[in-house]
């Protein structure tokens, strides 16, 4: 677990929390929790966006290519017909903002 996901799940923690503390009525601690939860969403959408996710490789006679898991844009690729040819590394996806992960190898 990541520290955005941590914080994440600290702050839905402490508001559910807020909303027990308080004497409001059934229908409005319902609302209010129903606020979180859609709130809580959004945010875990932006924690899986931050949370690095290994590209995807294809390889080929002559080259290999690196995709992003999320949406399949092709974040880099290696042509093995020149020995020159370097792997530029992308940290995140240029069309999704998927963070990337890369191993040693790679």
């Amino acid at each position: 677990m990541n520290k955005y996901q941590k914080a994440l799940d600290n702050l839905v923690e402490k508001a559910l929390c807020w909303i027990e503390d308080r004497a409001l009525t059934t229908h409005m601690a319902k609302r209010q929790a129903e606020a979180i939860t859609k709130r809580e969403a959004l945010l875990q959408d932006l924690v899986d966006k931050a949370t690095p996710k290994k590209a995807i490789v294809e390889k080929g006679w002559y080259y290999k290519n690196f995709r992003c898991p999320c949406c399949m844009n092709l974040v880099a690729e290696k042509m093995y017909v020149y020995s020159e040819n370097e792997l530029t590394i992308q940290n995140y996806c240029s069309a999704c903002g998927q963070a990337l992960k890369w191993s040693d190898e790679e």
